[in-house]
């Protein structure tokens, strides 16, 4: 008799804990905190990961804001998760940004580069939006300038930029920082409800795709 009610209790606090008040399933609902995209987007991930993308502006002050909390998240990631950042392109001084964003990838300076940028942007006040102040930005990372104009304006960096603005077109954003998980949904801060439900929200449904592999 009293194994018995320890295996009752044990299930009802298995059915409490996963499917009681706060639940992800209940946190979390299609059509208020995250979108599906249709047709769904082709991914890039490795067989049995599931691809998560991050929509960023370095002129918007939101991403800037927002990069914080995502590096932090990235760290505590399970190894399932193929996480890549995508400098979205509404506009030709966006399209230049992620030009920046690409040469600096092709340079080998991007991880220094990056967070570097939206610092300069965003707390120094500098105006980095034209070809020449982007060249001269990237420059100060220890590569010849001409190697940063050749580079800014190659074939390859400027495909990658292209792919990124047709890729923004086909996610259907209509704003940034927008997170899409494994091409079939997409999230911001204000759907979701501020930056950490974002990420919260990223981590269920990316769970919740990788669970639809096993």
């Amino acid at each position: 008799m009293l194994k018995e009610l320890q295996t009752i209790l044990s299930l009802f606090f298995s059915v409490l804990l996963f499917c009681g008040p706060g639940s992800a399933d209940e946190q979390f609902v299609a059509g208020k905190h995250y979108e599906e995209i249709k047709p769904p987007l082709s991914t890039s991930a490795p067989p049995g990961q599931v691809e998560v993308l991050e929509f960023f502006w370095y002129g918007c002050p939101h991403c800037f804001e927002f990069e914080g909390h995502i590096a932090q998240w990235i760290k505590k990631q399970k190894s399932y998760v193929s996480f890549a950042r995508v400098p979205a392109v509404f506009s030709d001084t966006w399209f230049s940004h992620a030009k920046a964003f690409y040469a600096a990838a092709e340079l080998g300076i991007l991880p220094k580069s990056h967070f570097a940028l939206f610092k300069t942007l965003h707390i120094e006040g500098e105006k980095v939006y034209t070809e020449e102040a982007i060249v001269n930005f990237l420059t100060d990372f220890g590569v010849n300038q001409e190697k940063v104009r050749k580079t800014f304006d190659s074939f390859a960096t400027t495909n990658r930029a292209k792919k990124a603005e047709a890729l923004t077109k086909k996610a259907g954003l209509s704003g940034v920082p927008s997170i899409v998980i494994n091409g079939k949904y997409r999230s911001s801060a204000r759907l979701a409800g501020g930056y950490d439900k974002l990420l919260e929200l990223v981590t269920f449904l990316a769970a919740k795709e990788y669970s639809e592999t096993l």
